[in-house]
C-alpha cells in the first residue's frame, strides 16, 4: 500500500514498503527483511529523492514527529 501527500507546489512526498531485495546494494540487508520507503516526486511524478528505512525502527521514525 502507498500513502501520498500531495504539496501545493506540484510535488509529493509518497510513502510504501518494499521488502529488501536479495541484489543490489541496499544496507539493510540482514538487519530486516523489509524497509519502508519515502520517495519525493516531482510535479511529472518523477522520484528525485528516495531514502528506505527497516521496517523495523518506523514505529521509533514515527514518534520523531
Amino acid at each position: 500500500m502507498t500513502k501520498t501527500i500531495s504539496l501545493e507546489n506540484g510535488y509529493a512526498i509518497s510513502v510504501r514498503r518494499e521488502k529488501i531485495s536479495h541484489e543490489g546494494r541496499s544496507i539493510f540487508r540482514g538487519i530486516d527483511n523489509e524497509q519502508v520507503i519515502f520517495e519525493i516526486l516531482n510535479p511529472e511524478g518523477r522520484v528525485t529523492k528516495r531514502l528506505p528505512i527497516p521496517a523495523s525502527v518506523a514505529s521509533e521514525m514515527r514518534n520523531l514527529f
